[in-house]
């Protein structure tokens, strides 16, 4: 009984495939807005046992979701049972605060560019 949960038997959620490392922009009237950074993490729950005893259960991958909206950076974890927001923002756009906008995902390049120029001290 390992310590700390393993991961090798992690399985990726096809869930995420179309998003995943990937950034968008953000779009309100034709008019670029902001930025929408998804990056993923495997967690897995304690199911017993105490210090080496412990028992995991099967590892379950997650989002990170890092959005930028003019000067406001937020982050925010989405768990396995929150993942049909994918299908939301294909379908809909990415809405916050009440604002609803067009969603342009960016290739792997533009993607990594944000991720380091926009993103990079918040995570």
């Amino acid at each position: 009984m390992p310590w700390s949960p393993s991961f090798g038997d992690a399985v990726p959620d096809p869930r995420l495939d179309p998003v995943r490392d990937r950034a968008a922009r953000l779009e309100h009237d034709a008019q670029a807005c902001g930025y929408v950074l998804v990056e993923t993490d495997f967690m897995a729950a304690q199911l017993g046992g105490v210090l080496w005893w412990r028992r995991w259960a099967t590892p379950q991958e997650y989002a990170v979701v890092l959005t930028r909206l003019g000067e406001e950076t937020r982050e925010v974890a989405v768990g396995n049972d929150d993942l049909d927001i994918v299908a939301r923002w294909a379908a809909d756009g990415f809405t916050d605060g009440g604002a609803t906008y067009a969603m342009v995902w960016l290739d792997q390049a533009e993607s990594r560019r944000v991720h380091d120029e926009v993103f990079a001290h918040h995570h």
